[in-house]
């Protein structure tokens, strides 16, 4: 009682492009709504982390730090996080 919640976890999110995001859903999304809705889906993942500390991992210039939250974006240099 009365002592803090112990963080001993965060939150890594790899995040693609959003253009590039849910390509099986072609055949009845336009790239539009493809682009919206992966957008949405990394946004709800990152809020679902709740009040963990949250890592965004990209190297698409379109996915930007939430100026809000203020969730760190790390972009690797010269990789993509799907690389194998």
């Amino acid at each position: 009682m009365g002592t803090a919640p112990r963080r001993d976890h965060g939150v890594v999110v790899p995040v693609r492009a959003f253009r590039l995001g849910n390509t099986r859903l072609a055949a009845g999304l336009d790239d539009a709504t493809r682009t919206a809705l992966a957008q949405q889906l990394a946004t709800r993942v990152v809020q679902a982390a709740g009040d963990a500390p949250v890592v965004v991992v990209t190297s698409a210039p379109e996915v930007v730090p939430d100026p809000v939250s203020g969730t760190p974006m790390v972009v690797p240099r010269g990789r993509h996080h799907n690389a194998t």
